[in-house]
Formats: C-alpha cells, structure tokens, sequence
C-alpha cells in the first residue's frame, strides 16, 4: 500500500468513525487499533490527526442485554479480542516499523473504545427502565 493511499485510508476510517458517533442507537462498538508511536502526517482541517495507517475492528452489540454483568464481561472481552487482533495485524502488516511495544496498543485501543461501552450501557439501562 502506498503511503497516499495509507493516509487516504486513514482519512476515510476516520470520517466514517465520526459518523457513526451520530447514530441514534448505538448496535456496534468499533475498535480502532494503531502503533503508540504512528506517524503522526499532520492535521486535517478539523483538527484531527492524520495517521499512516490503523485497523478498525467492529464489535457487534447483537444478542447482548447490556444490563447484565455477563453480557458487559463478555462485550468486554470482545473488544479485548478485537484491539489484540488489530495491533497484531499492524505488526504483521508493518514489520519494518517500530510499534514500541504491542500491549501499549492494546491498551491504547481498549481504552478509546470505553466512552461508546460506556454509552451502550448507559442505553440500555435507561431502555430497560422506561
């Protein structure tokens, strides 16, 4: 892949993430992977950060009743699942490349998923309750 189409990919996950931040009722989390130390390319004219290159993972939140611990335990282990698998695949992808160190990027990916977690549950109990 070349580094205008990388950066173009980059681009477009980027624009289709913000617009699925502004879906009514939220039906998957996605899980957006990248090296702790990417090439930052600049910014965008909204301010956010171009990078090489990032792998998304989407977790789908169908057949999982997010009232119940179990179902959160197991939304949880999903998206643990789907950040390993996507900073795996960046190394393998961009062996050349220094990742710093590959838990970092799990964690970093874990971590950028838990507001739309948190809003998924937070759904879910104000729909059970009404």
């Amino acid at each position: 892949m070349s580094k205008l189409s990388s950066v173009l990919f980059a681009a477009a996950v980027s624009a289709g993430f913000a617009m699925a931040a502004f879906a009514s009722e939220l039906t998957e989390i996605i899980v957006e992977t990248t090296p702790v130390q990417a090439k930052n390319l600049g910014q965008q004219s909204g301010g956010s950060a171009i990078v090489l290159y990032s792998i998304n993972y989407r977790v789908s939140l169908a057949g999982l009743d997010l009232t119940k611990q179990a179902d959160v335990a197991r939304l949880q282990d999903q998206i643990k699942t789907a950040a390993t698998k996507g900073c795996k695949a960046i190394k393998d992808q961009y062996p050349l490349d220094s990742m710093s160190d590959e838990q970092s990027c799990i964690t970093a990916a874990i971590d950028g998923a838990k507001p739309k977690v948190q809003q998924a549950i937070n759904a879910a109990e104000k729909k059970a309750k009404s």
